[in-house]
C-alpha cells in the first residue's frame, strides 16, 4: 500500500500495551471520507499490503487512519 504513513513507535507501543493487558479501547478513525468508530479491545495488530492494521471489535483499522485512541472508562 504505497500511499501508508508509519505511526510513532511509541503509538504502536501503546497499541500493543493494550492488546496485551486487554485493555477496552474506544478508537475514532477515518474510513472512505467518514468517521467511524469502535469500543473494544484490541485482538490483533498485524501487517497486510505493507500497512499496519488492528482488528478492535471486527473491525481492521487501519494504523495511520486512526484520529483518536483511548481507554475507555
Amino acid at each position: 500500500m504505497s500511499d501508508y504513513r508509519p505511526i510513532a513507535c511509541s503509538t504502536h507501543d501503546r497499541l500493543e500495551a493494550a492488546a496485551t493487558l486487554r485493555t477496552t479501547m474506544h478508537v475514532t478513525w477515518r474510513h472512505e471520507g467518514e468517521e467511524a468508530a469502535a469500543l473494544g479491545v484490541i485482538e490483533d495488530l498485524y501487517v497486510e499490503d505493507g500497512a499496519e492494521y488492528m482488528r478492535i471489535a471486527g473491525h481492521a483499522v487501519r494504523l495511520d487512519r486512526i484520529k483518536e485512541l483511548r481507554e475507555a472508562g
